[in-house]
């Protein structure tokens, strides 16, 4: 398994293993648990931009969440917590009055 940076995908304590054997993960961004294969796969977190984006430059209101569907895919939205409303891209954040720089998670 590959390892994940992402502040938003937490271990399961005390729950390291599922009825298959594989030890789950909490993705708080999308609210649902994932078993750790599927953290390689493109619809969970090989093809997530939730790191990308909360590593660079975003505004402290940023508040990426993920949609998972049944039919194996998923969408990564961008919500401003402050004017509760979804972004077309984080550039709208730095256009925004309130925009209020956060720094990097590392």
């Amino acid at each position: 398994m590959k390892a994940v940076n992402c502040i938003y995908l937490i271990p399961e304590v005390g729950k390291e293993q599922g009825g298959d054997g594989q030890a789950r993960y909490r993705c708080l961004a999308g609210k649902v648990m994932l078993a750790a294969a599927d953290l390689e796969e493109e619809w969970a977190c090989a093809g997530c931009t939730i790191p990308a984006i909360m590593n660079a430059e975003h505004c402290l209101y940023l508040e990426p969440l993920k949609r998972f569907f049944n039919s194996g895919e998923s969408v990564v939205v961008l919500m401003c917590s402050l004017n509760d409303r979804v972004l077309p891209s984080v550039a709208a954040c730095h256009q925004c009055p309130t925009y209020t720089r956060a720094a990097p998670s590392t």
